[in-house]
């Protein structure tokens, strides 16, 4: 039987956490009128340019942030708390 649940991401405590800096960064950029996506992608390109400023390749964390992104989703790299799949 296959699997229907929906994917585990730590039990929503990343997205909720992500979510959190997403709505300061639209108060700090005074974009109220914005949809997530703009602001996000303002974010993102921020975030380029601080990787620019202090000598950091933001491609190589980006790359390393989706295999920590996999793992979570695939449920391999929970936390003990994740009533889905117990910390395994």
């Amino acid at each position: 039987m296959a699997d229907t649940q929906k994917p585990c991401t730590r039990c929503g405590a990343c997205a909720n956490r992500a979510a959190t800096v997403l709505d300061r960064a639209v108060s700090v950029y005074g974009a109220e009128n914005e949809d997530r996506e703009t602001v996000l992608q303002d974010l993102l390109s921020d975030l380029m340019h601080l990787c620019d400023q202090d000598g950091l390749d933001f491609d190589a964390l980006a790359e390393r942030a989706a295999g920590h992104h996999r793992e979570e989703v695939d449920g391999a790299d929970c936390g003990d708390d994740c009533p889905r799949h117990g910390g395994q």
